[in-house]
């Protein structure tokens, strides 16, 4: 709660004023339990002479006003769908990093010559995968690892 002069009333402020009559039952309230109420001593000091009801005629005459504490709350509604889409965009911009899935990377060469095995397709067996694939230009062959236990095997040309 806070005690406002009439002339210095924000804008969108008044519909949160207490009715003169609650205003004043409720300021008398808080005097008497001691609690502070921003503006009130702005107020005493404005009156020539600082009694309790003088007090009570500047609010019955409606000279200042009681706000209500949701008047300095900010609404947020209006403005949520634009805060929403901003943090879409920013998300778009900058993407969380992708986990990538584990790959076994193998090189395949012939046992016999030792030499690398470039551009062919092989098919193998891993972890209970099968697949027929193929090896890059450099010799370099792919299975996804599903487990750290597993064998591969590999075979050239036809299937098992």
């Amino acid at each position: 709660m806070r005690l406002v002069h009439c002339r210095k009333l924000k804008m969108g402020d008044e519909k949160y004023v207490y009715p003169p009559a609650e205003a004043i039952a409720l300021i008398k309230s808080a005097v008497a339990r001691y609690q502070k109420i921003e503006g009130l001593a702005e107020l005493r000091r404005g009156l020539m002479i600082n009694l309790d009801h003088m007090v009570w005629q500047q609010i019955e005459r409606g000279e200042w006003l009681l706000i209500k504490p949701e008047a300095r709350s900010f609404d947020w509604k209006d403005f949520e769908p634009e805060a929403r889409h901003r943090r879409m965009l920013a998300a778009m911009e900058n993407p969380p990093p992708q986990i990538t899935p584990a790959k076994l990377i193998f090189r395949l060469f012939d046992s016999e010559t030792a030499e690398f095995i470039f551009s062919r397709k092989y098919f193998g067996k891993f972890d209970g995968e099968s697949g027929e694939r193929r090896v890059d230009a450099q010799g370099f062959g792919t299975f996804p690892v599903i487990s750290k236990k597993a064998s591969l095997s590999v075979r050239l040309g036809g299937r098992y």
